[in-house]
């Protein structure tokens, strides 16, 4: 399953630069014409007036790379959980995580790549885990009460190494110094040609009520050009599907599919919002498990003072059982003359990259331990004799 997330995350980036040209249509044959019209619409990725990528998106992301902003948001949980098994546990969970909510402010200085986060768990019941977060450029500090009054830092480059050692599940299988901007610039003469040099035949249009669909296969040539370019294998698939709608002369989704799993992206403006939905689709051979996952990015007020809603959903489906997490975000964004963060230094954390190698093990260890005593203790509080946290339930049940 993250084989298929890493083949959809490389080729939307590998066609956002490879793709992101002008391109001009012209009367050819129809199997020339349904290249040229693909290119055409994809090419609007990066157009300037009528691009995927909205341009009143990247007005406001520029100024927030500019400005400085305090921010200040909430997420809510509504979960679900039906089977025919008697399974009280598993309800038990589900319902428990409909109490909780976690409260957040923070300070932002893009411009100097510095932020401060502020993160309370509120499970109920009085039950409160709080988790500070603070960047400094390509430093990262994390810190609770429960372990210490300093920060835990590291580079952001070996986050994933610590994660791992404290037992946290990563996609380690992704090399994102791959996505540098140095790489993505060097990867787009090589990537564009992979697009242009297909043959026509790999190019169909089909009218449905979402618009017209242009569609192009990859095959196996292709993915091992990707997979070469990205240098690792990203999947073991003969064949991948790209589709972009277009609607009034105008790009409005994106569809990936890479056999029984495919991801969805769509656009959608009006009324001073703006709003993408990315809906991805994953099916477990082995486990016969359905899983959909749905990101809605909301942006109101464009042109006053921006309000940023995320909805997330979570579907598992396997047989009789269906679980269901929706976690829904806001976050206020208010614009600032200065604001003060705090510095990552020897007086404010513990340093890993300062530390030999069996000192920063066994002090993971030592957080690990104290951080699933805690959480057993506060699930226990609250009514979980068996620990299970079921803030992340969804993300953990296989």
């Amino acid at each position: 399953m993250k084989k298929i997330i890493l083949i959809i995350i490389s080729l939307i980036i590998l066609l956002a630069i490879g793709l992101g040209v002008g391109y001009s249509y012209y009367s050819k044959n129809l199997l020339e014409q349904n290249k040229e019209l693909f290119l055409k619409y994809f090419s609007q990725l990066e157009d300037q007036n009528n691009g995927f990528i909205d341009s009143k998106l990247i007005k406001f992301d520029d100024y927030k790379q500019e400005k400085v902003f305090i921010n200040k948001g909430k997420v809510t949980i509504n979960a679900q959980y039906s089977s025919n098994e008697t399974e009280e546990q598993l309800n038990e969970i589900v319902e428990y995580a409909n109490d909780i909510s976690i409260n957040f402010n923070g300070k932002n200085d893009l411009k100097n790549d510095k932020v401060e986060q502020n993160i309370e768990i509120d499970y109920g019941n009085n039950v409160i885990f709080p988790i500070n977060y603070i960047r400094n450029g390509e430093m990262i500090g994390l810190q609770t009460k429960y372990v210490g009054s300093r920060y835990i830092a590291t580079k952001n480059d070996k986050i994933v190494d610590i994660l791992q050692q404290a037992g946290i599940n990563t996609f380690n299988d992704l090399t994102f110094e791959n996505f540098s901007k140095d790489k993505l610039t060097e990867l787009d003469n090589e990537s564009t040609q992979i697009f242009e040099n297909l043959p026509n035949e790999r190019f169909t249009e089909l009218q449905t009520m979402e618009g017209i669909n242009y569609t192009v296969l990859l095959k196996t040539e292709e993915i091992n050009q990707i997979e070469k370019i990205l240098g690792q294998e990203i999947t073991e698939m003969d064949q991948i599907k790209l589709t972009i709608v277009q609607q009034n002369d105008i790009l409005k989704q994106i569809i990936v599919q890479i056999g029984m799993n495919n991801l969805r992206i769509t656009k959608q403006v009006g009324n001073n919002k703006l709003s993408y939905l990315i809906e991805l689709n994953l099916f477990d051979e082995q486990t016969q498990e359905t899983t959909k996952l749905s990101l809605e990015s909301k942006i109101n007020d464009l042109d006053n003072l921006p309000n940023e809603e995320y909805l997330l959903k979570i579907e598992k489906e396997n047989n009789d059982k269906f679980l269901q997490y929706n976690y829904k975000i806001n976050n206020d964004i208010e614009f600032m003359d200065n604001i003060d963060i705090v510095e990552i230094n020897d007086e404010t954390a513990l340093i890993l990259d300062n530390q030999n190698e069996q000192t920063v093990q066994t002090l993971i260890k030592t957080i690990r331990d104290r951080l699933e005593q805690v959480n057993r203790e506060q699930m226990q509080e609250i009514g979980i004799q068996s620990g299970i946290n079921p803030l992340f339930y969804s993300f953990n049940n296989n």
